[in-house]
Parts: structure tokens; C-alpha cells; sequence
């Protein structure tokens, strides 16, 4: 450990000189050596057992253990800067998820870089640094973006890869006025529990058939869909689309002739609404009066807040004004109803404000009994179609299912055509008309001169007689009953439910001969094979019991059993299945509508298509965008480009 400096005629220590290096303090033996030779044994000796000695010889012996080439100091520093990059990516990964997962835009105001995407990292910046340096840019947001878009999709294709499966389609114009086409897919699966799943949204060049149907055949392809595994298709009355000679339904069924269609039940029970409305003298002239104080008080603030005022001093506890909105499938009965129960205090604002001849003659509409009478008829009946149209809209009802609740809804409103639901009707109508005081007293119309040619065989005409106001408006009442139920049974006896009530009557009814079912056997003979269905139909009812057969009860039965069982009946499987396809509304191509309105505003209205579409996929299935593997989609995103995989 000893040195001899030549020059200076002294003795230094290598451990001590070398220790100065990392900051240990100077001694005789460092710097200026030993030269004291007479005592050189002596202070050899002594140095070698001090403590400076000792950790000078640890210090310099551990700094060579944990001395790496240069080769080790560049590849650990390229390690870290890779595992920054990482940890720097799935910040962005997680912050892209979740704003797509919520609708909102991943860009917004440009001043000052107040973009959501751009605040989000600033957050993650105070735990990861190297975020600061990262550029966000909209092509790399795309990208991410699609990548989590087509792997949602993915995992959707491979749920329903093998099964069958019906085609849902709607039209809406956005924001930026272009025509957009909603695509969705109704299926069963193993366990014959049906699901509905929104593939995307996509822009028409045009509203022809034609166009519409290249679109649905183009979505297919591009999802490894293939048409002869469709079986139902579920549209609304449009030419374009249920045209009997150039329309979408038919294009189709002349490609796949077991695609039956089926007129979206929402849009049915609209227009039979709509109908049953037009057909009585007095709803028509109500629901526009109606729609008329509607827009007067919620389209002018000074209205609004004197009508407040009003219910506030005649301490009126009832909800406020509902709109009146004709295209709406349901909400109706609840805007008829917001008018009874604001009556009065209507009436008051109307005297508050009366500066317009509209209000005016609104006003002189609700003294009228007619206008109440309309009110209160109207609210009964729409309260019917309402609840009707709110069941149909539940999550995957089928077809049959569908039918079987709008024979019900028939059923009540035949069961209101009574004397009994009448007279009760109008006692609660007299004693509204007394609470209210406001409403004039129900009077016949004018008597009209009898024709001439009615004078013939008795002179006094007894029989001609003017009927009493209870009788007119009790002929009206079951006027609008029975113009609801026939408009209602009309609209929905559709072609395609026919085929689905022989599928069910061939697998509900017992010791029946199959031959008055070739026209079914003829249109599925590609999936049911007749003499094992009849055999496995007589296995069926052998093990269900004595108990009544129904579509219900089958599906129970057939879900209790385990997997190896089921094969016992595959045919009869493959029946449920072809009733379950059938969907009974289009309501998720509705609900896709208004994420359509909450992704696509007056903001964003500038937005691609491609990332509209990706947007929407990202919300409407927030559920599957919260379980995307984010590692999965950062090694795709970085096999992506050759640069990336080296940082």
C-alpha cells in the first residue's frame, strides 16, 4: 500500500491518496507524503492500524466492486429512460380511455392548452416528470383511440361468432347535418339469453336503399359477419327501408329469404298513437292547444317566472310544464298531465301576460269543457300507450315477447269500453270541473233541421231526439278506445310475427301432426331437421311434465340443464333460438342517438367520421372500455413503428 515518490523523497499511502478523491479529509500519507525517515517503521506501523487507513482501504475497495464499464452505465440509463417512456405511455393510454369512456373531447380550447387530454397529464405529470416532455398530438391520439375501438369490437365479434343473430338500422342527422346510420346486432347466446350490441355509426353519401343496404353489407364483411346467419331485421315503416319493391327489407330477403323483418314495435305504437289522435274531433284540437301553452311558457322567460311566481302564492305542489314533443314514444300522458295539475295557476299567468293574441285564445280553449274533457281522456289513454311503449323498450325483449305484452295493453283498453269505467271516468271529470271553477258548463251542439226526406211514416219524429251532453261525450270516449285498439292490433299484425307464432305454437303444442308446418320446415330447412325435432319435442315433453307448455316454461327448463344435456335437444335449442332472435324494438339504435348527441356537439362538430365512430364505440360500451387490458394496447401501439419499439 506503500509509494515511493521519487521526486519529493517520500511515501504516500495508495488508499488514503486515492480516498481524497471521494471527499475524505487530507493527511500526511495523501498528499505531501512521509519523508521523517528515522521514524519510518514506527509511523508505518502506526498508520497502517488507524482508522483513516482502515476506511480509506473499505472505501476504495467497495467503489471498485460497484464500478460498471461503460457499456453497463449506457445500458442502465437506457433502461430507465425506457421504463419512463412506459410508465409515460400508459398515462396517456389511461387518460384516453377514460375520457373516451365518458364522451368528452380529448381536445378542447386551444388558448392557453386547456385541452381535457392536456390537464389530465399535467396531473400525472407530478408523479411521472417525463410526461412534460411528451408531445400530444391528434394523430396519435387517433390512433390509440382506434386500437382501443378495435379490440372492444373484437371481443364483441367473438361473443357472437357462431350464433344467429338479427340486424337493426336507423337513420338521424347529426349536428353537422350529415345523414347518419346506426348499425346494431341482436343475438342468443349458449344459455338463450338474448343481447343487443351498437357495432357503429356511419356516414351515408344517401338515403336510397341502395346506399343503406351497401353500408349494412359493408359493415358485415368488415366484421366477418356473413348474411346467412342473419334471421330477423328490424327497421322502422320508411319507403327506403321496408319498401316492398326497392327497399332495404326486400334487398335483402332476396339474398337471405330467412332475414324476416319486423316494423320496430316503438315506431308501430307511435304511429298507431299518432292515428287513434287524428280519427276524434276533440284530441286533435286539444294536443295543439296543448303544444301551443307549451312553447308559450318554456320559450319565454318572463312567462316561466311568473308562472313560478303564481304556484308559489297559491302554494301549487305539482311538477312543472312538460313539452309536448310529437315524436317522442313516450312522455305524452305525462305532458297532459303537468296541464291538469297546473290549471289553475296557467290560468293566472295567462292574466299576468296578456299581451298576445295567442294567449288570448289559449285561454278562451281552456274555459271550454271540450278542451278539459280532451285533457282528461287523452291523459287516460296515453297513459295506456305510454306504459305500453316504456315495457317495450326494456333491455332484449324478443318479438314474441313483444306481442304477448301489446295483447295485454289491448286487452285493458277494451276492458275501459264499460259503463262502469265510464261513469266513474266522468264522476272524477264533474268533480275536477267544481274544484277547478273555472271551466264552462258542457252544452250540445245546435240542434240541425231535419231533412226533408227523414219525414216518412211517423209525423212526430219521435225518434229524432237531441242526446244529452253524458251521452255525447260518453260516445266519444268509446270512440277513442276502440280507434286505439284497432289501430294498435292493425299495426302490428305484421308478416313477419306470423312466422314467429308458428314457430312457437310448433314448439308449445303437444300430439299435433308436424305436416301443417312444411311452410316452416320449407323456409328453415337449413336449420331444422323435422323428424329429430319431433323426436326431441316428445323427450321435451316427456321430462317437462303435465303442466301447460309455453315458451317460457321451455326456456326455463332448457336453461336448469347442464351443458351435455342440451345436446339431448339441439333442435329444439335451435327453434328457441330462431323465436328469441326476433327483436321487438330498435330502441338501442335510439339510445345510440342520444350518445350520438353527447359525443358529437356543436364543439365537435368538425369531427372525422373515423373518429366519431371510434368515439362512440369507446361510450356507448364504457363498460368493456373500463376492462381494456391497457398493457395489451400499448405493445400494439408500439409494434406499430419500428421507432417506437427502440424507446
Amino acid at each position: 500500500w506503500l509509494y515511493y515518490l521519487q521526486e519529493q523523497d517520500s511515501a504516500v499511502c495508495f488508499y488514503c491518496a486515492t480516498a481524497i478523491q471521494q471527499k475524505m479529509p487530507l493527511n500526511t500519507f495523501t498528499k505531501a507524503g512521509f519523508s521523517n525517515w528515522q521514524k519510518a517503521k514506527l509511523k508505518f506501523s502506526k498508520h497502517e492500524q488507524s482508522g483513516f487507513h482502515k476506511n480509506a482501504v473499505e472505501m476504495v475497495t467497495n467503489f471498485h466492486k460497484n464500478k460498471k464499464s461503460i457499456g453497463e452505465i449506457l445500458s442502465a440509463e437506457y433502461e430507465e429512460e425506457r421504463n419512463d417512456n412506459q410508465k409515460a405511455l400508459m398515462a396517456i393510454l389511461t387518460s384516453t380511455q377514460f375520457l373516451g369512456r365518458q364522451g368528452l373531447p380529448l381536445r378542447g380550447v386551444y388558448i392557453n392548452n386547456e385541452e381535457n387530454a392536456e390537464m389530465l397529464l399535467r396531473l400525472w405529470a407530478s408523479d411521472i416528470p417525463m410526461l412534460t416532455t411528451w408531445l400530444k398530438k391528434s394523430q396519435i391520439q387517433n390512433e390509440v383511440m382506434e386500437i382501443m375501438a378495435h379490440e372492444i369490437l373484437r371481443k364483441i365479434a367473438s361473443r357472437f361468432s357462431g350464433h344467429k343473430f338479427s340486424v337493426m338500422v336507423d337513420e338521424s342527422t347529426d349536428i353537422s347535418n350529415s345523414e347518419q346510420v346506426v348499425f346494431c346486432l341482436h343475438y342468443v347466446d349458449d344459455d338463450l339469453n338474448t343481447h343487443e350490441e351498437f357495432i357503429g355509426m356511419h356516414s351515408l353519401e344517401s338515403t336510397s336503399a341502395a346506399s343503406i343496404t351497401n353500408t349494412i353489407e359493408d359493415i358485415m364483411l368488415r366484421m366477418s359477419i356473413q348474411l346467412k346467419d342473419c334471421r330477423g331485421q328490424c327497421y322502422d315503416g320508411v319507403s327506403s327501408m321496408a319498401g316492398c319493391k326497392t327497399g332495404v327489407v326486400t334487398s335483402l330477403l332476396s339474398k337471405e329469404p330467412r332475414a324476416l323483418y319486423t316494423h320496430c314495435y316503438g315506431h308501430a305504437l307511435n304511429l298507431a298513437v299518432q292515428e287513434t289522435v287524428k280519427k276524434n274531433h276533440i284530441l286533435p284540437d286539444t294536443l295543439d292547444t296543448i303544444e301551443e301553452m307549451t312553447k308559450l311558457i318554456k320559450k319565454s322567460p318572463k312567462r316561466e317566472t311568473i308562472f313560478k311566481k303564481v304556484k308559489e302564492e297559491i302554494a301549487l305542489e305539482s311538477p312543472g310544464i312538460r313539452l309536448l314533443a310529437p315524436t317522442c314514444w313516450t312522455g305524452r300522458a305525462s305532458a297532459l298531465a303537468s296541464i291538469s295539475e297546473n290549471y289553475l295557476a296557467l290560468k293566472e299567468t295567462w292574466l299576468q301576460s296578456k299581451t298576445e293574441t295567442k294567449i288570448g285564445g289559449v285561454e278562451r280553449q281552456m274555459d271550454s269543457f271540450n278542451f278539459f274533457f280532451g285533457v282528461e281522456l287523452g291523459r287516460k289513454i296515453l297513459n295506456m300507450t305510454d306504459n305500453l311503449s316504456r315495457t317495450l323498450q326494456g333491455p332484449y325483449i324478443s318479438a314474441n315477447e313483444g306481442q304477448n305484452i301489446i295483447q295485454m295493453t289491448v286487452k285493458a283498453l277494451q276492458t275501459m269500453k264499460s259503463e262502469e269505467s265510464f261513469a266513474l271516468f266522468w264522476k272524477v271529470l264533474e268533480k275536477k270541473c267544481q274544484e277547478l271553477g273555472c271551466i264552462n258548463e258542457p252544452k250540445v251542439g245546435r240542434k240541425r233541421k231535419i231533412p226533408h226526406w227523414y219525414e216518412v211514416g211517423s209525423s212526430d219524429l219521435a225518434h229524432h231526439t237531441q242526446p244529452c251532453v253524458e251521452d255525447l261525450y260518453r260516445r266519444t270516449y268509446y270512440e277513442v278506445i276502440d280507434f286505439a285498439s284497432q289501430a294498435i292490433q292493425r299495426r302490428f299484425d305484421q308478416d313477419g310475427y306470423k312466422i314467429l307464432c308458428k314457430l312457437e305454437d310448433l314448439l308449445c303444442s303437444k300430439n299435433q301432426d308436424l305436416s301443417k308446418f312444411d311452410d316452416v320446415f320449407n323456409l328453415y330447412k337449413e336449420d331444422l331437421d323435422k323428424e329429430r325435432l319431433a323426436t326431441q319435442l316428445n323427450v321435451l315433453y316427456a321430462n317437462m311434465g303435465a303442466g301447460p307448455v309455453s315458451l317460457k316454461n321451455v326456456v326455463a327448463f332448457l336453461k336448469s340443464l347442464g351443458q351435455g344435456q342440451r345436446h339431448l335437444y339441439s333442435m329444439v335449442m335451435t327453434l328457441v333460438e330462431l323465436i328469441l332472435v326476433m327483436p321487438a324494438i330498435n330502441a338501442i339504435s335510439e339510445r345510440s342517438f342520444s350518445a350520438l348527441r353527447c359525443v358529437k356537439t356543436w364543439l365537435r362538430s368538425t369531427m372525422m367520421q373515423s373518429r366519431l365512430n371510434r368515439c362512440m364505440v369507446l361510450h356507448v360500451h364504457n363498460d368493456e372500455t373500463d376492462k381494456l387490458d391497457l398493457l395489451k394496447i400499448a405493445n400494439e401501439f408500439t409494434m406499430r413503428n419500428d421507432s417506437r419499439k427502440k424507446i
